[in-house]
Parts: structure tokens; C-alpha cells; sequence
């Protein structure tokens, strides 16, 4: 029996794609995850701090089985390609699914069409009203993390519901896990 649990979780964490804005007070944390590597991508603050990291987030990648870690800054700006992980600056695409970060340094690009998004992520308090958004991106959900104060996020998720968007908030409801 032992033997057979250890090959089906092997078998899973092989095969898992997995989204995860974890819960970090004041900070931008994001994984995404293609079997048992992943992209972390977070605040430069964080990474120096191992002891936020070792108590918020690598308890969870030992868990998920993840063995090969990529860490980048959320702002780096590099293209990086990892087995179904496609990154270019604000951009991240896991499998099929599309996901923007939008925080202070994004910039408007103009393009020709509204570009289909599955995730918008918005991080560190951008100046911004998501009817603007709108204009370039179709986006399925809208994610707010815990780098942004209460008072923003809830203005925010007001106008997502005006606009009939989904929304989530992280420092309200805790860590965004999605399977993909």
C-alpha cells in the first residue's frame, strides 16, 4: 500500500499545473507551477527575508513535491521560457491560461484588440479604475493581493461588481489556489 500512495503522488505532482497567490502581508507572491518545477515570482524584500519565506511559502513547495525552482523579482522584465511556463515582462502564461500583473511600473501598450486574459493580478496599489483596464484586456477574474491596502481593494471590488467582473482578495479570504 505504502508503495502504490508513493507512485500515485509522484504520478500527481508530475502532472500538476497549479496557480497560487499565496498570503503575505504587504507582498507580492506568485507560483506557478508546471509539475515539479514552478516560477516564483515575488518582491525583491522577500527574497532576502528566508525566514517570511521559510514560514509562508516553502513549506508549501515540499508539500507539492516542486524540485526546481526559478525566482525572479515580480518587476524583472527578462523573457523565460520553463517547460509550459511562458513569461515576458508583465505576461505569464501556465498550459492555456493567461495571467497580466498590473502594479506601478505597468505601462499601457497600445494594441489593436482587447487581448483575453484569465487572471488580472494587481499588485502594490497602481493608480488605476478597472474600467481603464478594460480597454486592452477581457479579463475572467480580477486578483487582489496582499500587497494592497484594504481601503483600495475594496474600491476596486466595488467596480468589479458594477462591471460584473469576478473578483478576490487575497488579505481578505486568504491564499488564491487554482488547479489548472
Amino acid at each position: 500500500m505504502l508503495v502504490i500512495s508513493f507512485f500515485v503522488r509522484t504520478v500527481q505532482q508530475t502532472n500538476q499545473q497549479k496557480f497560487i497567490v499565496y498570503s503575505v502581508k504587504k507582498s507580492s507572491a506568485f507560483d506557478f507551477i508546471d509539475g515539479k518545477q514552478h516560477l516564483f515570482l515575488t518582491d525583491t524584500s522577500l527574497f532576502s527575508d528566508n525566514k517570511a519565506l521559510s514560514f509562508n511559502i516553502q513549506n508549501n513547495w515540499f508539500a507539492l513535491g516542486l524540485r526546481k525552482h526559478y525566482a525572479l523579482p515580480v518587476s524583472d522584465h527578462q523573457q523565460l521560457t520553463i517547460g509550459h511556463i511562458f513569461k515576458k515582462g508583465h505576461f505569464v502564461q501556465l498550459g492555456n491560461q493567461r495571467f497580466v500583473v498590473i502594479d506601478p511600473s505597468f505601462h499601457k501598450v497600445a494594441i489593436p484588440c482587447k487581448l483575453k486574459v484569465n487572471y488580472l493580478i494587481i499588485s502594490h496599489s497602481p493608480e488605476l479604475k478597472i474600467s481603464d483596464l478594460l480597454h486592452q484586456y477581457d479579463p475572467g477574474m480580477l486578483i487582489f493581493d496582499s500587497s494592497n491596502p484594504l481601503y483600495k481593494i475594496k474600491k476596486w471590488q466595488q467596480q468589479c461588481q458594477y462591471l460584473g467582473l469576478p473578483s478576490y482578495s487575497v488579505p481578505e479570504s486568504g491564499a488564491f489556489v487554482k488547479d489548472i
